[in-house]
């Protein structure tokens, strides 16, 4: 099921263990999940239309206003700090936000500098909550995603979490099980993740953080400078979610916090992390789970997160050797619908 390879080449030695490429990595894929959409497009525009109907002189939603973004700590909101406004993908007003004064900092700050979690397998209690989530909250939290952001296919999005979902479940059950054989260690000091703009809930929410939990594995989120509302509103909705199944609030904290403090955040994390003797031991620093620009990620990797896991390009890279009507309609679809592409695509 496993297998290890070391590689000498000058001045380096390379190793390469677990499962990746093996049988056993390879029975994860199926079977494979059909998905019926119809019930999460209209759930979500009926959630669409009910946030449109509440919007505020102020821009944007008026809950968006009245119950402003903040940390969660403990599954508690912090609720003392500046209250700043919050703007959409495309600069416009739409909600408010309360940065976490120098009190609620340092009590973020004890918590990630605590000791690393103890074992536990949550796998149960999350995916229950992952189920509500995905079929009961769908609607409102693609809702959320289109006045914030603007464009990206919410619908598509939750097709796909449904069906990737499985496969990474079954893979953090393969994890489980060769982590209590003794084949692996699994670090339980708490993960970064800073969110995307676009398809926040099925990366973020889903593969980073609910993934990261159903294995005892603290996460924390970190808040946005920008298009930050929608993925405030999966924290508060999963928070929410962690208290009705009885699980450690502690293991899931949201930062909204200026840049400087978040990088103040992080670097204390990353000390954590070293002085811890089993982390140390093994050189793993506090991972910081980013997708974007591999530019960015270089800088952000050098500056100030030594943990940096990178998914750069993404998914939305598409490589043809011509364009055939049924790639330019795909690209079409995936531009958001861009009028010279869909004339092309008709031809």
């Amino acid at each position: 099921r496993r297998f290890r390879r070391a590689m000498v080449a000058p001045f380096r030695r390379f190793a390469r263990s677990y499962h990746f490429a093996s049988p056993a990595y390879h029975a994860a894929f199926s079977p494979r999940v059909a998905v019926d959409t119809a019930p999460i497009r209209a759930a979500a525009l009926a959630a669409h239309g009910r946030l449109v109907a509440e919007t505020s002189p102020s821009g944007g939603p008026a809950s968006w206003h009245a119950s402003p973004m903040v940390s969660l700590l403990g599954g508690k909101r912090l609720e003392g700090g500046e209250r700043v406004l919050t703007v959409d993908a495309f600069g416009a007003t739409n909600g408010a936000q309360l940065l976490a004064s120098t009190d609620e900092m340092e009590a973020l700050l004890r918590q990630i500098e605590g000791p690393a979690a103890p074992r536990a397998d949550l796998r149960p209690a999350i995916r229950r909550l992952e189920a509500r989530l995905l079929e009961q909250r769908a609607g409102e939290m693609i809702a959320a995603q289109l006045v914030d952001f603007g464009k990206q296919d919410g619908v598509t999005e939750f097709e796909e979490a449904h069906q990737a979902n499985p496969v990474e479940m079954r893979l953090n059950d393969d994890m489980w099980e060769a982590e209590a054989a003794g084949e692996i260690v699994i670090p339980r000091r708490p993960v970064l993740v800073p969110c995307v703009s676009n398809f926040s809930h099925f990366l973020d929410l889903c593969r980073k953080t609910l993934r990261c939990l159903e294995l005892g594995i603290p996460v924390v989120v970190l808040s946005r400078s920008h298009t930050a509302q929608y993925p405030f509103r999966w924290a508060q909705l999963l928070a929410d979610e962690l208290a009705a199944e009885r699980v450690d609030p502690t293991l899931f904290t949201f930062v909204s916090a200026s840049l400087p403090n978040q990088q103040r955040l992080i670097r204390a994390a990353t000390r954590a992390a070293a002085s811890e003797p089993a982390a140390a031991a093994e050189g793993t620093p506090t991972p910081f789970l980013f997708t974007g620009a591999r530019s960015l990620a270089a800088l952000i990797k050098a500056d100030v997160a030594p943990g940096m896991i990178a998914s750069t390009q993404g998914p939305n890279l598409m490589v043809a050797l011509g364009l055939p009507p049924a790639v330019a309609k795909a690209a079409a679809v995936s531009a958001g619908r861009c009028p010279e592409i869909a004339r092309d695509a008709t031809r």
